[in-house]
């Protein structure tokens, strides 16, 4: 099984589409701090309050994030069937991508 540290990071070659279009639209794409996998960084100056893109994902509450990700509750049927299924598409599940809305309700981007 894969342990939130052993998952599996993408690495995209400099000479992808990805790296060679992202200098055109003023970022580029580099290993992120702390092992996180690959980021995306701004190289030009940004507006205050632009839009730079939408972050998506499944919707959790706090008890499924608990459950999933930090082990401080029993997981249920459907976290487990999650779970599965993460482990069957060999995705990592490491919690590094969940985004706190407020009122106990979090984007996890892990997947998205």
């Amino acid at each position: 099984s894969l342990a939130s540290n052993d998952a599996l990071r993408p690495i995209i070659p400099s000479n992808s589409f990805a790296h060679q279009s992202s200098f055109r639209d003023g970022f580029e794409i580099r290993p992120a701090p702390d092992g996180k996998g690959m980021g995306a960084f701004s190289i030009v100056a940004i507006a205050k309050g632009a839009t730079l893109g939408e972050y998506t994902g499944e919707v959790l509450t706090r008890r499924e994030v608990e459950a999933r990700y930090w082990g401080t509750r029993k997981e249920n049927k459907h976290d487990r069937k999650w779970r599965k299924s993460r482990w069957r598409r060999n995705q990592g599940i490491s919690g590094d991508y969940l985004f706190d809305m407020g009122s106990d309700l979090f984007i996890d981007g892990e997947d998205a």
